[in-house]
């Protein structure tokens, strides 16, 4: 076979193969712009029931607590498993800071949980006392 046939077959292979990732990653995005109730926070393996607004939309989420407002920029990985956030806090009492996490959707439910100190991405959704890991629960409204 001519090698820029074979080179050409190969790439196009490889641009088919990411076509359904990016679909699966947009639906999800898709998914997830709403407005969401805060239900309950943990942080050092203790939740704390916590009122306040997240609305996501495009790129942004909008964090409205009884304290503080945040804004965050985020991305998305769904082929992580579980699957992960990144989210970049622009606004607000953490701005500057960037955070690892892993995210779980669940029809109205939305699950987060996040590393704040730089150490890597959380393995599992749970915090412990003394780490640097924050889970969030929310509902759709």
């Amino acid at each position: 076979m001519n090698p820029r046939l074979m080179m050409l077959a190969v790439a196009t292979v490889l641009i088919a193969a990411d076509v359904p990732k990016d679909d699966a990653a947009k639906k999800e995005k898709e998914e997830l712009q709403d407005t969401w109730s805060h239900i309950e926070v943990e942080k050092d393996g203790q939740k704390v029931h916590l009122t306040g607004r997240c609305i996501i939309t495009g790129d942004t989420i909008l964090l409205f607590g009884l304290t503080e407002s945040w804004v965050v920029s985020y991305k998305l990985d769904t082929t992580a498993k579980p699957r992960a956030i990144d989210v970049t806090i622009t606004e607000g009492e953490h701005k500057g800071e960037k955070w690892q996490g892993i995210y779980s959707l669940r029809g109205d439910k939305l699950k987060m949980c996040f590393n704040k100190n730089g150490k890597g991405r959380p393995k599992v959704f749970a915090t412990f006392k003394g780490e640097e890991n924050v889970q969030y629960f929310l509902t759709r409204e």
